[in-house]
């Protein structure tokens, strides 16, 4: 009797262990894909990839986000929003650049690495 309760907990616990295998983990989105719909991201390297910070009103420090100049690429998937990249903490100048909606890609060598602060429309960066 023993023998039949141990073989059929070997038997379950096998079908388990099989279950398990067969369920594959969801994939995380990488690169791109990890901006959301509807936000303007920035990527600290090129082509969408390493730390990612998303916006919808922008940032007065982008050390909050990690990303102080360190924004290596952007993609803007705002439907009509613009944003400005400012060299200043609080949204002052000098601009770095303009990113319009829809846009997507690498900064320029004279822009990279220089964002301190994100403002929300286009050439808002202040003193």
């Amino acid at each position: 009797m023993r023998k039949n309760v141990m073989r059929a907990m070997v038997v379950a616990g096998t079908a388990v262990a099989a279950v398990g295998l067969a369920v594959a983990p969801a994939n995380a989105a990488t690169g791109w894909d990890r901006c959301p719909s509807g936000s303007f991201c920035l990527f600290a390297n090129a082509n969408g990839q390493g730390t990612i910070a998303w916006f919808s009103y922008g940032s007065p420090n982008l050390g909050g986000q990690g990303i102080d100049n360190a924004a290596t690429s952007f993609w803007n998937r705002t439907a009509s929003a613009a944003f400005t990249l400012c060299d200043g903490y609080n949204g002052l100048e000098p601009e770095v650049t303009t990113v319009f909606f829809g846009a997507q890609g690498n900064l320029s060598a004279s822009e990279d690495n220089r964002a301190s602060s994100v403002v929300l429309y286009p050439h808002n960066c202040h003193y």
